[in-house]
């Protein structure tokens, strides 16, 4: 992996927005783990925008999931942003990642989803 992946947060309407910016594989993919973790607890609903990121690996679209399926299960929404076009976008729906967990083009895109 050459280029680390960093986070950054921020409020959009009400709306807490968890960006990535870099890469994801085996070798940190604990940080993404924890990075959703930590933003999604104390939220209803959490977007995380991964226009950002330029390449993740299957380590990572199993946090996505896993990640997706605790939301899930403890009332809670994990809205993911990855434009169609997008490396990781592209990846999300090859693998049938926005089967299970809703995969939108924008930010706003996602948060218009949602009702406050």
């Amino acid at each position: 992996m050459t280029d680390l992946a960093t986070f950054s947060t921020r409020d959009v309407k009400g709306v807490r927005v968890l960006e990535a910016r870099g890469e994801f594989d085996i070798g940190n993919v604990g940080d993404l783990r924890t990075a959703i973790g930590e933003n999604l607890d104390g939220t209803d609903v959490l977007v995380f925008s991964l226009a950002g990121i330029s390449y993740l690996d299957s380590s990572a679209l199993a946090v996505l999931i896993q990640a997706s399926r605790q939301a899930t299960t403890q009332r809670r929404r994990l809205l993911l942003v990855a434009a169609r076009l997008a490396p990781a976008g592209k990846l999300l729906r090859i693998a049938a990642v926005d089967q299970i967990a809703p995969v939108f083009e924008t930010v706003d895109d996602a948060i218009a989803t949602i009702v406050i």
